[in-house]
Formats: structure tokens, C-alpha cells, sequence
């Protein structure tokens, strides 16, 4: 919705049907850093503050600061941001949606020093680090080649802990941010401003309690595995090599 905002507030529905995977992501990056973004208006420099102040310009006038509503929506969005581009996250998500290739549930982690090798630490002796009976297991691709395009790659398990009461209240906050975005677009349509709803939490807080942890956010402990330089075939080279084999008899 911000990207629409931001490239193409008076065709919003065609904006959101045509965007793409990556190039939802490459908007997002490019809000988050504040780099210049093709609109209807040219290329500009447009960051999340920029959007917060200018979909919130009719709301909380009499606010400034760090402390505004306004400041405040622009660091959730950020957050949420950083998110949405986080390699885990995406992972998970992807597993989820094709197929539900997850094991549901989170997990807890404790260290302890072992007083004898080989011998686990007395329960006493643990230090928690935390966890979450929410989260889920998947399997997050590696590349173990040299560059992104290395042919070589490996499922790596990863475990992720998710809080369910911040997970619920950053859907609300999601849900009153796209009323906001949607009243902002209906004053830009030529709709009376003091008659338009704008809505934010009853507690300011709210914004920053989304975000409480629970500890070891994810895990993943696994076998290190690399290749050699003189193992590393290119992608032609493993094309060809397999072209070339025979079915047995």
C-alpha cells in the first residue's frame, strides 16, 4: 500500500495487482533506505518518513518529534520492513505457502558448562536464553559455491520463534496503517480532510510492544559443509556431466 502511495496513488488496484515478488521487494529496500524511486512525479528520493508525514499530514498537526504519531508510525513501518527483507523470514514464509513445508512449533534453548566431558550440566546449572512455544522448523537453501549463482547448494534447518501476542498486535497496527493509507488517498481524490478517519492506538506504547522479545529469535545448528576450490564446477560443467551419463540396463 506505501509502495502504491509512493508510485501510483491514483491507480492503486492496478499498482498492487501487477507488482512482482521481486520488485515488491526492491520497493520496500528502496523506502526503507530513502533511494530514489520512479513516480508519477519522476524519480525522487522517498523514505518512510516522507510517506508517515505525508499520509498523516491531515491528522495530529499539532505533534512533532520522535514522540509524534507520525514518527512513530514511520519506525513500525521500518520494522516491519526489515522483516519483510529478512532472508528466515522469507524462507519460512515460502515454506508455508508452497505446500505448508514447516513443522509447526517453537523451541527453547539453555546453555550449561559441562563440569565433565560428555556429561550434560545439571538443570541448575543451565542459563535459559529464552523461547517460544510458537514458531516452526524448515529447510532455508545455502548456496556453499562462490557467488549467488553457485550450483552447489544445501537444505540447511532452521528453527524460528515467534511471539503470537506481538504477532497480533502488529495486525492491528497493519490494519490501522492501511486505514490510514486509504484515508490519505481519499483526500488526495479531493474527499474533505476533517471528515476522513485517521486512527492510532489508545496507548503509544502499543508501537514499541509489538516488538518484545522472547529471547533466541532462531537456530539453526548443523554440519559445516563447503566446497573445495578444486571441486567448484560451474553450472555448464554439471550440465554437461549429466548429459553425458547412460541409464544403467
Amino acid at each position: 500500500m506505501l509502495g502504491a502511495y509512493a508510485q501510483a496513488p491514483a491507480c492503486v488496484p492496478a499498482w498492487l495487482a501487477c507488482c512482482r515478488s521481486e520488485d515488491l521487494r526492491s520497493i520496500v529496500e528502496g523506502l526503507r533506505r530513502g533511494r530514489p524511486l520512479l513516480t508519477q512525479a519522476g524519480r525522487r528520493s522517498v523514505s518512510l518518513d516522507d510517506l508517515a508525514r505525508d499520509v498523516l499530514r491531515h491528522a495530529w498537526v499539532d505533534e512533532d518529534g520522535p514522540d509524534s504519531t507520525r514518527a512513530r508510525f514511520a519506525r513500525f513501518w521500518s520494522r516491519l520492513a526489515g522483516e519483510f527483507l529478512d532472508e528466515k523470514a522469507r524462507a519460512e514464509y515460502d515454506s508455508i505457502k508452497h505446500g505448508l513445508r514447516v513443522n509447526p512449533g517453537g523451541f527453547y534453548l539453555a546453555i550449561g558448562r559441562e563440569e565433565s566431558p560428555g556429561v550434560a550440566a545439571p538443570g541448575e546449572a543451565m542459563r535459559s536464553m529464552g523461547g517460544s512455544p510458537y514458531g516452526s522448523t524448515f529447510f532455508e537453501i545455502e548456496r556453499i559455491g562462490a557467488g549467488k549463482r553457485s550450483p552447489h547448494i544445501r537444505a540447511r534447518s532452521v528453527s524460528v520463534n515467534w511471539s503470537a501476542t506481538g504477532l497480533c498486535g502488529r495486525l492491528a497496527l497493519i490494519s490501522l496503517s492501511i486505514t490510514n493509507i486509504v484515508g490519505a488517498l481519499r483526500c488526495a481524490m479531493g474527499e474533505d480532510a476533517t471528515t476522513t478517519e485517521f486512527v492510532r492506538p489508545d496507548r503509544a506504547q502499543a508501537f514499541d510492544e509489538v516488538w518484545a522479545s522472547v529471547g533466541v529469535t532462531s537456530s539453526s545448528m548443523d554440519t559445516h559443509v563447503a566446497i573445495a576450490p578444486a571441486q567448484d564446477r560451474s553450472r555448464a560443467d554439471l550440465l554437461t556431466e549429466l548429459e553425458g551419463r547412460s541409464p544403467e540396463a
